[in-house]
């Protein structure tokens, strides 16, 4: 049941247009391997998985689906060995539930049909904290090796990840304050070692996070109600308590079994579900870091997903067990999976419809366009010509391209971001018989600004809709619309 949840929550969407973050992907690679580094925004970006793309890029082409795949493949890892830490942890039934609650959660089918570094980020937390507990319990030098690898390559994936060590952290004092301590002395300090040794390349861009953070902080203010959202999302949490009801009709003589587990094991299940969002909503409390977004707190996932394995590997009879498997699976596919899109699309975002569109539009003309893309771009940095920042700005037309005179429209708003569509708008636009704007999310604010700037002289004759992209058409009044 969990392979077949996975197929039709991961596998669908791969060939439908890539989404706004995912265009960055692109245009960081598409220059080949060796463009990679001079274009990697790093922070908060991953090197390590732009060169993952990019292979993949190199040997299959990049196409919507080549480079969703790594994302897939990493996924599913990720999931096997979920599988097999909670096989050590809670026995084979318990793994069994943990591995169909992490397939099923949101965020987890989102990142794993998604062309970005999370799911490879989720793979090496769930592989170093397999390497962890196996270190600890054995007290191997090649285990604890091998966690501090993969906890620093966890970093290397996302920076926000490293939220991870604090888990780690908790659960190796807990061990050793039990005074069951397989590890010695000397082995655990030359872990410590190498993952400092490890660690110690991110130093410089961690700080360049910390300078340059608020432009990347776009969330709202998080709220509480947010946070324990986060541990209960209502597909997840519904679909198995509709499942239990289920249940009890179908047989309310059941019971629930003892569900009991090693006090450090159920320490690291607690800490490993509740440390990164907690972590990170007090982070965008306390400082201008809006950094309480599900995806930015993925670790913490697979966390939970052991927790509810210890959870509801206590259901007996086992027939019941089935039942509210199939809830959950059920309830994942009507609430979030592709089966509610026609189109088996990964988000509402139709880049690629929509740019082809315009580039209809467009034709040979000397039709200026301009392109609000939602990634963030600083007034200043267009009317100083930085060049780099614009073309990634217009990241969605590095693969759907548009012809035509391209126009970026910074994302901030306020009085530079005016100034600049006063001086666009003269300079530009004014002479003109017609321009196209191409608006992630509509972007009803500048569409209205531009009908009152040109209320005497231009208007809007055509909108399209592609999903969240929209493509509204100004024409110089008297002209005939173009077909």
């Amino acid at each position: 049941m969990t392979g077949l949840v996975a197929a039709r929550l991961w596998l669908a969407p791969l060939g439908s247009s890539l989404w706004l973050d995912e265009t960055g992907t692109y245009w960081t690679i598409q220059d080949g391997l060796t463009g990679i580094a001079g274009r990697s925004y790093s922070p908060p970006q991953s090197l390590v998985y732009f060169y993952i793309a990019g292979t993949a890029a190199a040997l299959g082409g990049a196409s919507e689906v080549v480079l969703r795949l790594p994302s897939v493949a990493a996924m599913g890892l990720a999931a096997l060995l979920l599988y097999r830490l909670g096989r050590r942890l809670l026995g084979r039934e318990g793994a069994l539930w943990a591995a169909l609650v992490f397939v099923c959660w949101k965020e987890v089918a989102f990142a794993a049909c998604d062309a970005r570094a999370y799911a490879l980020g989720v793979l090496a937390v769930v592989a170093a904290a397999l390497m962890l507990v196996r270190w600890l319990d054995t007290g191997s030098y090649r285990d604890g090796l091998c966690y501090a690898a993969l906890a620093s390559l966890t970093a290397y994936l996302h920076d926000l990840f490293a939220v991870m060590f604090l888990v780690h952290a908790g659960y190796a004092a807990y061990v050793f304050g039990t005074g069951r301590r397989p590890v010695r002395p000397a082995n655990a300090a030359a872990v410590c070692a190498a993952s400092g040794i490890l660690l110690l390349p991110l130093l410089a861009g961690f700080g360049k996070l910390v300078a340059r953070g608020s432009i990347f902080s776009y969330a709202a203010q998080a709220e509480t109600s947010q946070l324990f959202a986060s541990f209960a999302p209502p597909v997840v949490l519904g679909s198995i308590l509709a499942g239990l009801l289920l249940a009890y009709f179908v047989q309310p003589a059941g019971r629930l079994a003892e569900a009991r587990g090693r006090p450090e094991r159920m320490l690291l299940m607690v800490l490993w579900a509740a440390v990164p969002p907690v972590a990170l909503f007090a982070i965008s409390l306390v400082t201008p870091y809006e950094v309480f977004v599900p995806r930015y707190f993925l670790c913490h996932v697979p966390g939970l997903a052991l927790l509810a394995g210890w959870a509801l590997r206590s259901i007996a009879p086992a027939h019941k067990q089935v039942i509210v498997a199939g809830a959950l699976a059920a309830g994942a596919l009507a609430g979030f999976g592709s089966l509610r899109h026609a189109t088996f699309a990964h988000t509402g975002e139709n880049w690629r419809d929509a740019n082809r569109a315009a580039a209809r539009m467009v034709r040979e003309s000397r039709m200026p366009v301009v392109v609000h893309s939602g990634f963030v771009l600083p007034v200043n940095e267009v009317l100083h010509g930085d060049s780099l920042a614009i073309s990634r700005y217009l990241a969605p037309l590095s693969l759907y391209p548009i012809p035509g005179e391209i126009i970026p429209l910074p994302y901030e708003p306020g009085q530079e971001a005016e100034q600049y569509l006063e001086r666009l708008a003269a300079d530009r636009l004014a002479g003109a018989n017609r321009f196209l704007l191409v608006s992630r999310g509509g972007n009803g604010v500048v569409a209205a600004w531009l009908e009152g700037r040109f209320a005497g002289t231009f208007e809007r004759t055509r909108t399209r809709q592609f999903g969240n992209i929209a493509l509204l058409l100004f024409e110089r009044r008297g002209r005939t619309a173009a077909p």
